[in-house]
């Protein structure tokens, strides 16, 4: 077609459409598909009619007519029929039969907008299945169609606030959704619910107390429908509807793996119910100080003795005073992940109780803001299956924190996650522990979060014994005043190719910010080419910062970047800086909104560039793969059009929300993963005792003539696998104010530290320690054996597992969480990958 031919054609079409279109727009409706068509009237078929598919509704028009003669919802259609060149629509208020010859064009594009507005139910209710039409996935951005829709079709009103919030959990994709953030709530949640029937983004809710609503008749009616949510948490008390909340559990089509209950006052009745309701069903419980003081010797003898022992993976008990910490680990065996927080607990009662526990399979305890006032019992080992320690904000007495530092480094040969955040000891304390990190004695460290502590010279010589280490956390541990600290840190990073994760926000209130050594950062982090994320957040860089990041843009490393709170003193740098690394295939940019919201404060750009601006950080939401059918998709659906933002928070909490495929993973994991016991173990003492009362028990069957058994012979022959669980990385909020007593004195502490630690030593080299994998027996050998039923722990390293899908781990202060996805799809592989609140429950097997 010629240049001439094509322009007539776009005019005639202007002719046409033209009017109807931009009557359309104007009322906020995104049109999908124009054509002229037949309409069959009372009695016979109408030519030339316009008919128009739009997002919401179908209208038809008078050839160049500007106002609609027919219209109607899609959510109110209740069948779809194709008979020759003929589709015939029905709905709630009237039908629509249309005739033309580019009826397969016309069928594909309603196709595209009922699978994405409608679930599988639906559509097979109007017959939609029936056809051949492309099975497009429902996203964030046919989510919000979906709500606007039933706002038109029932008439809702809905506040302009309940609006903005709604349309900022699909953008911003946050998985958490708390309804204590809508006023009107009384009057939306249908709409609410409705969407969680559709929308996979969302996994967890919250349901808090509402005036004039029972919160467990809420739940109830939640947990009754096809929803895509795998954790509820209360934050209400029980109310007299709790019971009808159990009945619908157990009756419940929606995937509930999580409970959480805070300050809920559950009574022995409460108990008893949900025992019953969740046996193998669901997996994760949390009890934040909700259990009455009365039924806590059921909840230790009967509920987690019962056998939810043995489904039971995650348990969440923080903030819950007088826990008997040796009963509730002596009754759960198959615990994967533990978290005691603030529970006002002895560290070192704590280890006593992991050492004497038959808990072999745990893989992360959370104990953070608890104290410790005498040192654990060093001269032991952690169960191998433990790779991640948490332990923040907690106050160490004087030899407490060595003896801890050391069990938790020794323990682990193929590798420790460890976080000791904001920890509280004293000036000598920490001395002695530099001088010990120094001594090159443990290396296997593979993650650390160390925010808010003393960072002298000798704890980076430390670090660089750990070669190992691929995720490192340093917040608010540097002043932009000392510069000591922070050319250490340049130094090493210079020489840290390994390095995968760096974090080192700043902490603006507590003047713990980096300042201008930004740009030095910058010009350091291109020694580390394997560097995934980097966090300089907060820091107040300024211009200067902007000008030398563009240097860790530069590198084919995919790469996710946080830089705001740089607070530029001038818009160009910073929008020059956000437009190079929005342009980048290889880089994920996080939505700098407290920079954007001070240039925008200071009147450093005009409001018309500053609109354009904002829309360079949309993208378009994950496609789904389209598999080429009878009647297509369209091209380019206005569902695919730019409406996801990434925005990702730092997150400070212990992870206990998984969704439904991680928790899955662990429990494979556990019934995978062979016991590495040193009752196991051929030179162990334990393994010696347990050979001696094996003998002891053969003569006394068969006399002293009693044949000689290996005991670790059988269990030798497994493999034994480590895998890398849950990953750190909990970070610190910025906004909080809490004071610490010593919190002032640490930057002097880090200054002073490299004269009161002595000499350095010499660095020992030392190779990172892993555990191997035995091979099995020859297979000529084994199939001469008799058969026997297999072990659970007899499955092979060789057979890989899939890679488990990341623990979400959130904190309602923080509401926006991870998201985005890149239009091409470059990204599908690393959604999970650089979503940092889930790095902390990485669930991964040695490919060995």
């Amino acid at each position: 077609m010629t240049i001439t031919a094509q322009l007539k054609s776009v005019n005639r079409n202007m002719e046409i459409f033209g009017d109807a279109v931009k009557f359309l727009e104007e009322k906020g409706y995104k049109v999908c598909c124009t054509k002229v068509v037949e309409i069959f009237g009372t009695s016979i078929w109408k030519r030339e009619r316009v008919l128009i598919l739009t997002d919401l509704a179908i209208f038809i028009f008078k050839k160049g007519g500007k106002t609609p003669k027919v219209f109607h919802f899609w959510q109110a259609i209740t069948f779809v029929g194709l008979q020759n060149d003929e589709i015939s629509l029905r709905f709630k208020s009237g039908f629509i039969r249309i005739k033309s010859a580019e009826f397969s064009i016309i069928l594909g594009t309603i196709g595209d907008i009922l699978t994405r507005t409608m679930t599988k139910d639906e559509r097979e209710a109007i017959g939609l299945n029936l056809y051949p039409v492309t099975e497009s996935s429902p996203n964030a951005c046919s989510a919000w169609t979906r709500f606007k829709n039933q706002i038109r079709l029932f008439k809702i009103e809905v506040s302009n606030d309940s609006l903005s919030k709604i349309k900022l959990y699909l953008s911003e994709q946050k998985p958490i959704l708390d309804f204590s953030e809508f006023e009107d709530i009384t009057k939306i949640y249908p709409l609410i619910i409705d969407i969680l029937k559709l929308y996979k983004g969302i996994h967890t809710i919250i349901i808090p107390e509402i005036p004039g609503f029972d919160t467990f008749e809420f739940a109830s009616w939640i947990v009754s429908e096809k929803v895509y949510i795998s954790n509820i948490i209360f934050r209400a008390k029980v109310t007299p509807k709790y019971e009808m909340f159990i009945e619908a559990l157990k009756a419940s089509p929606a995937n509930i793996i999580g409970i959480y209950f805070e300050n809920s006052l559950l009574s022995q009745n409460n108990l008893e119910g949900l025992l019953d309701a969740s046996i193998s069903k669901v997996g994760v419980f949390g009890f934040k100080s909700c259990i009455e003081t009365s039924a806590l010797d059921y909840f230790y003898s009967k509920f987690l003795r019962s056998k939810i022992s043995e489904t039971l993976t995650v348990l969440n008990l923080d903030n819950t005073k007088n826990i008997n910490i040796n009963a509730l680990l002596q009754s759960m065996p198959y615990l994967s992940v533990l978290s005691v927080a603030n529970c006002g607990l002895e560290v070192g009662s704590i280890f006593r109780a992991i050492f004497e526990a038959p808990i072999l399979r745990i893989h992360a305890i959370n104990f953070n803001g608890n104290k410790s006032t005498f040192p654990v019992d060093e001269f032991r080992f952690l169960p191998s299956s433990l790779s991640s320690l948490s332990a923040d904000n907690i106050t160490w007495s004087e030899g407490t924190l060595i003896p801890f530092i050391r069990l938790s480094l020794k323990s682990f040969k193929s590798g420790v996650k460890l976080s000791l955040r904001n920890a509280d000891a004293t000036t000598d304390e920490w001395v002695h522990v530099f001088n010990f990190l120094c001594q090159g004695q443990y290396t296997s460290l593979n993650s650390l979060i160390w925010d808010q502590n003393p960072v002298p010279p000798k704890f980076f010589e430390f670090l660089r014994q750990n070669k190992g280490l691929d995720y490192l956390s340093l917040s608010g541990c540097f002043n932009k005043s000392f510069d000591e600290p922070v050319n250490s840190l340049i130094n090493y990073l210079s020489k840290s190719p390994h390095l995968k994760y760096f974090i080192a926000r700043g902490l603006p209130d507590r003047n713990a910010v980096l300042g201008p050594y930004v740009s030095k950062i910058c010009t350091a982090l291109k020694s580390c080419q394997q560097l995934q994320y980097i966090d300089l957040s907060f820091n107040l860089g300024g211009v200067e910062g902007f000008s030398t990041m563009g240097q860790i843009l530069e590198s084919p490393q995919k790469r996710v970047i946080f830089t705001d709170g740089s607070l530029p003193e001038s818009a160009d740098p910073f929008i020059a800086f956000s437009n190079l690394a929005l342009s980048s295939n290889n880089i994920r940019y996080n939505y700098p909104q407290t920079d954007i919201e001070y240039i925008r404060r200071k009147g450093m750009i005009a409001k018309e560039q500053l609109e354009f601006f904002l829309q360079q950080f949309y993208r378009a939401p994950k496609s789904s793969a389209k598999r080429q059918t009878q009647f297509p998709a369209p091209a380019h659906s206005v569902f695919d059009d730019p409406f996801i933002i990434y925005k990702q928070e730092e997150q400070n909490e212990f992870p206990y929300l998984f969704t439904k495929q991680t928790l899955t993973d662990i429990r494979m994991l556990n019934a995978t993963q062979v016991i590495q016991h040193p009752a196991f173990q051929e030179d162990s003492a334990q393994a010696k005792k347990l050979a001696e009362r094996m003998a002891d028990a053969q003569k006394l069957i068969h006399g002293e003539n009693a044949p000689t058994v290996d005991v670790t012979s059988e269990t030798t022959q497994f493999t034994i696998t480590r895998d890398q669980t849950f990953v750190p990385t909990n970070l610190p909020d910025i906004t909080n104010t809490q004071d610490n007593s010593n919190t002032q004195n640490r930057r002097i502490r880090s200054r002073a530290m490299s004269n009161e630690t002595g000499e350095e030593l010499p660095r020992q080299s030392e190779s990172r320690l892993s555990t191997g994998s035995k091979k099995a027996a020859d297979e000529e050998e084994r199939q001469s054996k008799p058969t026997s039923p297999k072990s659970p722990h007899s499955v092979r390293s060789s057979k890989r597992s899939k890679r488990s899908k990341r623990a979400i781990m959130t904190d309602w202060t923080f509401p926006t969480i991870k998201l985005a996805v890149d239009v091409d799809g470059f990204w599908d592989e690393w959604e999970e990958e650089f979503s940092i609140q889930n790095l902390f429950s990485d669930i991964r097997k040695d490919k060995h």
